[in-house]
């Protein structure tokens, strides 16, 4: 069993991956070779077919940064949900859009699974309205200059979660002490 501290970890190093450019060594150690992509969106719903999906987003926004926005752990099914939000530039067409040249939010949940210190299954949901159509979403927050994960501008600590983000605490496990909480009720 893992433990909230970890599962967290694995999260927000996760989320990291959609920071340009992408750590493909962190990629390979963190997704089982039997990772399922339970939201495929038509890719093949496997690691390789993530990790095209992954590369045709950082290719399309090279400059794009991501950030942790909620995190909610459920220790007893090695479970994390996890509310991002992110930027980036829209240099090369992405779903049969043409390269706009403007900042363009994306924001998402996902869900994924952890087993062995690795991710087996995720499902996820993503906003890409304001790509889609041009205008900006009326309810996303731009992205600190320092975003939460290993992006290049970060020395210190490179899997940090900023102190805005919230992790939202199961009553079934005992939160760490580390991250700011708020109780399920």
């Amino acid at each position: 069993m893992h433990s909230r501290v970890e599962l967290e970890g694995i999260a927000i190093q996760w989320v990291s991956l959609w920071c340009a450019p992408v750590d493909w060594q962190l990629f390979d150690r963190l997704h089982s070779i039997q990772f399922e992509d339970s939201s495929a969106a038509g890719r093949l719903p496997t690691k390789e077919g993530f990790a095209g999906g992954l590369a045709e987003l950082v290719r399309a926004f090279p400059d794009l940064h991501t950030r942790v926005e909620h995190l909610v752990v459920d220790v007893q099914n090695a479970q994390v949900a996890v509310r991002w939000s992110a930027t980036g530039t829209s240099r090369a067409e992405f779903l049969g859009i043409v390269a706009t040249g403007r900042a363009t939010p994306i924001t998402g949940i996902e869900i994924i699974e952890v087993r062995n210190g690795q991710i087996v299954r995720r499902w996820g949901e993503w906003d890409l309205s304001a790509h889609v159509s041009g205008k900006p979403s009326n309810d996303y927050r731009t992205p600190e200059p320092r975003c939460f994960s290993r992006c290049h501008h970060h020395a210190a600590n490179p899997y940090q979660m900023p102190p805005s983000a919230t992790v939202i605490a199961s009553p079934l496990t005992p939160p760490a002490a580390s991250l700011q909480r708020k109780a399920i009720t």
